[in-house]
């Protein structure tokens, strides 16, 4: 039997990366940001708002079958959306199905989706989700540095907030509650986070718990002022009540109750609009392709930028 040529035992030796299936590091996501139009969504929210539990169970609603009109396509972080839903399972052995927590002081990690729509008559898309640790919150709502300093959400087309809907049913604590989604949008937009080339959705999530009527006003009453205080300032500003998983299922509540509207807006990204016109000026324009870019930055748009 002949020996293998060189060329052959080269091509043997040869080996081809596959994907963990954990989620994705920023360098990571490269691949696929570059590769295919891909929305990417920031969820934050102050601790056990239900960020984590939020992106698990947009994984159980597409296991059920068809969600928000699009159907599961698959995912390059299947085993790190697994890792998130572990706790919700009856094998984990658990009294009540739970979450684990975002960890803080880790590299960011973004959890793939990729979807089509139920009709099969468009492409895949695919969408990049992370959320923020309840901590990395708390520092960029009392600090302005720190919020500066978190460059995602610049690269962010959604920006998901989370408000805490077990503190608005608390009296005691619905207030506070209020004053810190407020605050901390307005941390956002003074940080220079808001422009023209974002989505911002503010969600008062495990609505099943605002069972009075009194919870539910206060609830309206926090949407519509950051309504009228923030509206005009992004690209588009919603609101709304979602309860990803309701602590007991009924025909009113079901697992990704208000979710199917915000994920699949989720999918589009807005249109991007680059100033280059903001660092050139006709004084320090040396050469003629300094005056070509002054000339075209305003008829640049739709920029694509690798995250």
């Amino acid at each position: 039997m002949s020996e293998a040529t060189p060329e052959r035992q080269t091509k043997e030796e040869q080996h081809v990366a596959l994907y963990s299936g954990e989620a994705l590091t920023i360098a990571e996501s490269r691949q696929i940001t570059c590769a295919r139009e891909t929305s990417l969504v920031v969820v934050a929210g102050s601790p056990g708002s239900g960020k984590t539990t939020l992106i698990a169970s947009l994984f159980h609603c597409f296991q059920r079958g068809p969600f928000a009109g699009f159907m599961f396509a698959g995912s390059d972080t299947c085993i790190g959306l697994d890792r998130r839903c572990f706790l919700g399972r009856t094998i984990s052995r658990g009294i009540e199905p739970n979450m684990e927590r975002t960890k803080v002081g880790t590299e960011q990690r973004l959890i793939h989706f990729r979807v089509r729509s139920e009709d099969l008559t468009e492409e895949a898309r695919d969408v990049l989700i992370t959320d923020i640790s309840g901590e990395e919150y708390e520092d960029i709502r009392h600090s302005m540095d720190e919020c500066r300093k978190f460059a995602l959400f610049q690269r962010a087309d959604h920006i998901v907030i989370l408000v805490d809907g077990a503190r608005i049913a608390d009296s005691g604590q619905k207030h506070a509650a209020k004053v810190e989604v407020e605050q901390f949008l307005g941390f956002l937009h003074d940080a220079g986070h808001f422009d023209r080339n974002c989505n911002v959705h503010v969600l008062v999530g495990k609505c099943d718990l605002l069972a009075d009527e009194a919870a539910k006003r206060f609830s309206d009453l926090l949407k519509d002022e950051i309504v009228g205080r923030f509206q005009g300032k992004v690209a588009i500003l919603s609101v709304g009540d979602i309860a990803a998983r309701p602590r007991r299922e009924t025909s009113e509540f079901r697992l990704g109750h208000g979710l199917s509207s915000p994920f699949a807006s989720w999918l589009e990204r807005p249109q991007r609009q680059i100033d280059l016109t903001s660092s050139v000026s006709d004084a320090n324009c040396h050469s003629e392709f300094d005056r070509l870019l002054l000339r075209q930055g305003a008829e640049v748009d739709g920029g694509r930028e690798c995250p």
